[in-house]
């Protein structure tokens, strides 16, 4: 997994009214120079990859596709791949008690379309959860079986191996290399119990959760990537639902202290990736959390800090830093009921194209936005590049072809971008009601191109007959 150099750059954002200014960095400056190089890995949660209609399954692949999303997450629902009964083999991916019918279409359907896969996968059976869950915590969320969740990983890992097939003549599934071990396991509504009185617990039942899934995977195929659960961004004061991601990575890691985090006799804990969720709704993409042991979009590095001083002490393996993965971030747009829903798509569309740059600029490998259309109904995950009618929003074309620009001075502005093809980009200004070329650079697709240029009220990033959002 290749992790480029990324040029840094200030970050006082040249903006309209509407827009939020970041604060100025500006002794961290690009290249004069218009150059290319790898971007980040740009992915979507699509929920109807997974449907059993196929014409609603295709439809949605293909939005996903024409994002030009590289990974395609798929929720993995435990429960509902292995139903009531308990497998009599569970390691098995044959085994009756199994139905991967749905995944099977959803993962050769990404195929097709040249979309790599991630599973997400989380939400045990009644029959792999612990005695007792409390009334009103989601099914699936109770105490999971190690045990049993490495056994399912391992039949998931044999039958996204490449050379296994259903049957009935059909030809072998594509691999699937990218497993993340559950969903936001610091939060009670995905993985609990989060205490038992006073005392946190589930760092250390993740973290034997999370060894025996890695264990499973890699035992099928070294070569899949295993990525910790994506850990959420926000957390409770002591005696909540919810704890801090960064408290959380600490005592997982058996870090004591929030400054000198000093190493303490801890089991090891193996990943390859780290997941994380720095969602940064309802909040502008380049606002950090009030609390230094939540996390947000600007905040990456809080969890770098404790991954490095896990990997010093030899408390997490394999050796050497490892990548983060953003897989998952989003915001809600209006119309849904509530309060916390960002002005309008416009808005949306925006905040994307800076959540992109600012996850590059802190050395994020994979951003996955969650998702690809509105929740429908009363579910208030307005979130999509869709609204849930299939109309597309300004940000399913932000996130396609990402241009921000931020002043560094009061005529020079830094021109960042992500091309959605190959080719020769350009960067143009409005100048005297005409679009001019400022700058042009060859690229390859989801390259990165940064140029410092002199400054215009309206910019924006071509490339052939496409063209980038207007950014003001």
């Amino acid at each position: 997994m290749r992790v480029p150099e990324r040029a840094r750059a200030a970050t006082a954002w040249s903006r309209a009214a509407t827009a939020v200014a970041v604060v100025a960095a500006i002794a961290l400056l690009a290249p004069a120079v218009a150059q290319a190089e790898r971007g980040i890995t740009p992915g979507v949660a699509v929920t109807e990859g997974t449907s059993s209609n196929a014409a609603l399954r295709d439809l949605w692949l293909d939005n996903t596709a024409e994002t030009g999303a590289e990974l395609v997450r798929f929720d993995v629902k435990w429960r509902n791949v292995a139903g009531s009964q308990p497998p009599a083999n569970p390691g098995d991916p044959s085994d009756p008690a199994y139905d991967f019918s749905n995944l099977d279409a959803a993962v050769r359907g990404a195929q097709q379309r040249g979309l790599k896969v991630l599973f997400t996968v989380f939400r045990a059976p009644d029959w792999a959860e612990g005695a007792g869950r409390p009334a009103g915590l989601p099914a699936g969320s109770w105490k999971p079986d190690p045990n049993q969740f490495s056994q399912f990983g391992s039949a998931l890992a044999k039958r996204y191996s490449g050379s296994f097939s259903p049957g009935s003549g059909a030809p072998p599934l594509p691999r699937v290399r990218y497993f993340e071990a559950w969903n936001e396991p610091n939060l009670t509504n995905f993985f609990a119990p989060q205490r038992v009185g006073d005392q946190v617990v589930s760092p250390d039942a993740y973290r034997t959760l999370l060894n025996s899934f890695y264990d499973a995977v890699h035992a099928v195929d070294p070569g899949k990537v295993v990525i910790s659960g994506g850990t959420g961004a926000y957390g409770d004061p002591p005696g909540g639902t919810r704890i801090r991601p960064v408290a959380f990575l600490r005592q997982l890691f058996c870090l004591e202290g929030r400054k000198q985090l000093e190493p303490q006799p801890c089991p090891e804990t193996r990943m390859d990736v780290f997941g994380h969720h720095p969602f940064g709704h309802p909040y502008p993409p380049t606002r950090s959390t009030i609390n230094p042991d939540d996390a947000g979009i600007p905040d990456i590095g809080r969890l770098k800090r404790v991954l490095r001083a896990a990997d010093k002490a030899g408390v997490v393996s394999p050796g050497g830093k490892r990548p983060i993965w953003a897989t998952e971030f989003w915001w809600i747009t209006r119309p849904p009921p509530g309060p916390n829903a960002v002005a309008n798509e416009s808005q949306q569309a925006r905040y994307i194209e800076q959540a992109l740059y600012l996850f590059w600029k802190q050395g994020v490998d994979v951003a996955i936005q969650y998702l690809i259309r509105d929740a429908p109904g009363s579910d208030p995950f307005k979130t999509g590049f869709f609204f849930s009618d299939g109309k597309p929003k300004l940000s399913s074309r932000a996130f396609r072809f990402p241009f921000v620009t931020h002043r560094l001075s009061r005529k020079r502005v830094l021109a960042w971008g992500m091309s959605p093809k190959a080719g020769k980009v350009k960067v143009q200004a409005k100048k005297g009601g005409k679009w001019r070329t400022v700058k042009r650079t060859r690229v390859g697709s989801n390259d990165v191109f940064t140029a410092r240029v002199r400054g215009s009220k309206q910019m924006r990033a071509r490339i052939g007959a496409e063209k980038s959002l207007v950014w003001r």
